[in-house]
């Protein structure tokens, strides 16, 4: 099997599973998702997203899931601008819903997007956040590790 086929099967299961288990599904695959080609990524998330979209009406925290991972590929790509929107829905949509896991992946890559655009008492704030809540959850140590690094690096360019 391939690794979009992998990322993709991964999806396809966390579709039928409870809300309790999403991170059984999604770390593996956000975790390997950026190792894909562009082209990759963004089938595989423009499926997930498509069926998200379909279902949000009785799979909410799914559907900001889908958001999330498209703000994932748009931050993997670069494009901050279009990420930062699929973030801060997913984010509101998160902190609405209760989703903590949710919440903390989003505000990692947000606080990461503040810091590219220089503004680093936000960066910090958001990052701080988003260490705190995936670290507390146990199911993300990549990207626990991405926001410390982060808030590390944005220490060095504020000098402190």
């Amino acid at each position: 099997m391939t690794e979009p086929e992998n990322i993709n099967q991964m999806l396809d299961e966390l579709k039928s599973a409870p809300v309790s288990e999403i991170s059984k599904y999604i770390y593996p695959a956000i975790s390997r998702f950026r190792f894909l080609a562009k082209p990759e990524r963004l089938e595989c998330a423009r499926a997930f997203y498509e069926w998200a979209n379909e279902n949000k009406g009785h799979e909410p925290v799914k559907w900001c899931y889908a958001e999330f991972l498209f703000g994932l590929y748009h931050f993997i790509n670069e494009e901050h601008e279009t990420s930062l929107r699929f973030l801060t829905v997913a984010r509101k949509q998160f902190e609405e819903l209760d989703d903590r896991e949710g919440l903390g992946l989003c505000s990692m890559l947000i606080g990461a997007i503040y810091r590219t655009f220089c503004n680093f008492d936000l960066a910090l704030k958001i990052l701080v956040e988003g260490y705190h809540l995936l670290r507390q959850s146990g199911h993300y140590p990549v990207f626990v590790a991405a926001a410390a690094n982060s808030l590390a690096n944005t220490n060095v360019d504020m000098r402190n």
